[in-house]
């Protein structure tokens, strides 16, 4: 096993590691034949000590198959196999003469990464990388009590997935996707923390931006769904009575204020997408002022309501198509 400290500047020699002279290469120098395969296997097996016996405390390693007094100056260490490629490198990044960071290699190449910035023996952050050397995996204790919070997968060094543990009390309560441009796709989230993901963003439709469901778990239903637009609310759906099919569709102005609000036509338990009847509400969305009902099922509608005099009126049939919820919300631009 060949050591090396690099610390940017050649470090002072060490009676432990080697004195001036002496070959640098850890082991045992004996004659050769028999003695030479002896010490080799001698190598190989602290080789594997170090690999497989290590156990961390205070940011150091507290058991070692070979006992090294370092220089208080040394802040990295390369530990090399016996073709010289290095296997695992510890690191103290910080200068406060504790290894908080412990790198495993394989074929010189990033295989496990582990960080223990508070020192306390248990990893804060660990990183997985696949035959390539690219990240896959890193997990994350953000609250330093020994139980991951954090995930976050990646495919080609790009973010594709993550979870998240947001209040520590070990359920996953908030997962996200994202698609090559790192731009989140689907967003789903526990936000009352009762072990049910409720609530459920979808990104990039082509009338919305952002759909947001909300689910009932007790009932295993959508109970309510919000489309937006530029930032804007432009449509909501609900399913007041949790029975399985939405009852109103509202539709809002660019200025938020709600404009039209459906009652959607039910025949069994399936709801047509049958805005009948159709309220027209004022500037401020609080006060209905009109009512449109299609009373022959053609889809146009065939009368009006006036809620300031309290009367219907036949609507002439080249005006039925100007009662399009969607028409009647644009308002200026």
């Amino acid at each position: 096993v060949d050591m090396y400290l690099d610390a940017h500047s050649t470090i002072g020699s060490n009676e432990h590691l080697r004195r001036e002279g002496d070959d640098p290469t850890l082991g045992f120098h004996l004659p050769c034949g028999k003695m030479t395969l002896l010490g080799l296997f001698l190598a190989i097996i602290a080789l594997l000590g170090i690999l497989i016996g290590m156990s961390w405390a205070k940011g150091k390693p507290a058991m070692h198959s070979i006992s090294l007094s370092l220089p208080k100056e040394a802040f990295k260490v390369v530990i090399f196999d016996v073709k010289k490629n290095p296997i695992m490198v510890l690191e103290d990044k910080d200068r406060d003469g504790l290894f908080e960071i412990r790198e495993i290699l394989k074929q010189g190449k990033p295989y496990r990464l582990e960080e223990d910035r508070n020192h306390d023996g248990r990893p804060d952050k660990v990183i997985s990388y696949d035959e390539k050397g690219e990240i896959t995996r890193m997990i994350l204790d953000r609250n330093s009590d020994g139980r991951p919070d954090k995930w976050q997968f990646y495919s080609n060094g790009r973010v594709v997935s993550a979870e998240e543990d947001s209040n520590f009390d070990g359920h996953i309560d908030y997962k996200i996707s994202f698609d090559r441009k790192q731009r989140p796709t689907l967003i789903l989230e526990d936000t009352d923390h009762d072990g049910c993901l409720e609530t459920r963003q979808e990104f990039g439709g082509k009338d919305w931006d952002r759909k947001v469901s909300i689910k009932s778990c007790d009932a295993n239903i959508t109970k309510g769904i919000t489309y937006y637009r530029e930032k804007r609310l432009i449509k909501r759906l609900w399913d007041k009575d949790e029975d399985g099919t939405m009852d109103t569709e509202e539709y809002f102005r660019r200025d938020g204020t709600r404009c039209v609000l459906c009652r959607l036509k039910k025949i069994g338990k399936k709801t047509l997408n049958i805005c009948n009847p159709l309220f027209l509400y004022d500037q401020t969305g609080k006060k209905a002022i009109k009512a449109a009902k299609d009373i022959d099922s053609d889809g146009l509608y065939d009368i009006e309501y006036d809620f300031k005099t309290d009367t219907w009126s036949k609507i002439p049939k080249d005006q039925r198509n100007l009662w399009e919820p969607r028409g009647l919300c644009k308002g200026p631009r």
